[in-house]
C-alpha cells in the first residue's frame, strides 16, 4: 500500500461513512480499515476525531451495533451527546477520587505531582 497523504485518507473515511448512516448502520474502525487496506484502526481512530474537529458529525456507539456512524436523526444526536457527557462525567469523577487515592496509598507528597 502507498502512503497516503492525511487529506485522501479523511475523503477516503467520510466516503465509507457515507454509506452508513443511522446507528444501525454503525461501522467498527477495524473494518474501515479493512476497506481502505490499513493494518490497525488507530490511524482511523486519528481521522475520525480530526473530521470531527472540522465540523462533520461522527458517532460512535458503545451499544450494538457498536461502530461509527453519521446521525439519521435527532435522536441518534442526543444520544451520542447523552453518551459523550456521560463519559466526560465518569472521567471526570474516577479523576477526582484517583487524586484523593494518591495521598492514602503513597503519602501526602504525591499529592503534589498530581
Amino acid at each position: 500500500m502507498t502512503i497516503r497523504a492525511e487529506f485522501e485518507l479523511k475523503d477516503e473515511v467520510l466516503a465509507v461513512l457515507s454509506r452508513h448512516s443511522g446507528h444501525r448502520n454503525a461501522i467498527k474502525g477495524m473494518e474501515i480499515a479493512h476497506a481502505l487496506e490499513l493494518r490497525d484502526d488507530r490511524i482511523i481512530q486519528q481521522v475520525i476525531l480530526e473530521l470531527i474537529k472540522e465540523g462533520y458529525p461522527i458517532c460512535s456507539a458503545c451499544s450494538s451495533p457498536m461502530g461509527y456512524f453519521l446521525p439519521e436523526t435527532q435522536s441518534e444526536i442526543e444520544a451520542y451527546k447523552h453518551q459523550l457527557r456521560s463519559r466526560a462525567l465518569g472521567d471526570f469523577y474516577r479523576y477526582k477520587y484517583f487524586k484523593k487515592a494518591v495521598p492514602w496509598l503513597y503519602g501526602n507528597q504525591q499529592r503534589r505531582l498530581l
